[in-house]
């Protein structure tokens, strides 16, 4: 009987926190492509069932290790302007900033981004300065943003880069347009596929990150 009972309490256990795992994970990043919203090595919350439950949603990399045309996503649900997410792209996680939706027209002019043919409001905050993760000093510009339809969020600029000028292209169906808070210091949608993310899928989404 006592058998019995501690297997039935641990079996319980087993399925609970199975069910929890599915729910909400706990993710680290060790690039710098978040700064200065998030800090090298920082720990964080995603809340996998944001976008909807998918094989990405299952704890343990159950889901991970499953072939793309074997994934499911049920009760899919569009991001808003501004989430943070965690993505899977090139068999990693990845964390980045969702700016442009399903139909919207990005692009890119000397740094200032242009949703839908609009340029993004932004204010200098003042300096930065942070070690890289080889040690070497880097020092650059905070800007406040003002994202349409979405929040404010304060973005890093340390010198000018190839990204800071991209032609206007649309956002496919489906997908999302990611950009990191580290301007210069990141690989995310500016970067077309395969040398980069590209669009993502909002398939490839594991979920939306709580920093609260």
């Amino acid at each position: 009987m006592i058998v019995r009972l501690i297997f039935g309490l641990g079996f319980l256990l087993l399925v609970l926190t199975f069910g929890f795992l599915s729910i909400f994970g706990i993710y680290s990043t060790q690039a710098e492509s978040m700064l200065p919203t998030i800090e090298p090595g920082q720990r964080f919350t995603v809340e996998k069932t944001a976008y909807g439950f998918s094989n990405l949603s299952l704890p343990f990399g159950i889901g991970f290790a499953l072939e793309p045309d074997n994934g499911f996503r049920w009760g899919e649900r569009v991001p808003e302007r501004g989430d943070l997410v965690v993505f899977l792209a090139n068999d990693r996680t990845h964390i980045s900033r969702v700016i442009g939706l399903p139909g919207d027209r990005i692009a890119l002019q000397d740094g200032v981004i242009l949703i839908n043919d609009e340029p993004v409001e932004r204010t200098l905050i003042g300096d930065h300065e942070y070690r890289s993760f080889s040690g070497a000093l880097q020092s650059g510009q905070v800007f406040r943003e003002r994202l349409p339809d979405g929040p404010e969020i304060d973005v890093l600029e340390i010198r000018d880069t190839f990204g800071d000028n991209r032609p206007a292209t649309r956002v496919p169906p489906g997908h999302v347009f990611l950009i990191s808070d580290n301007r210069d210091m990141a690989t995310d949608s500016r970067i077309p596929y395969p040398h980069g993310p590209g669009a993502v899928p909002i398939d490839a989404l594991v979920g939306r990150v709580r920093l609260d």
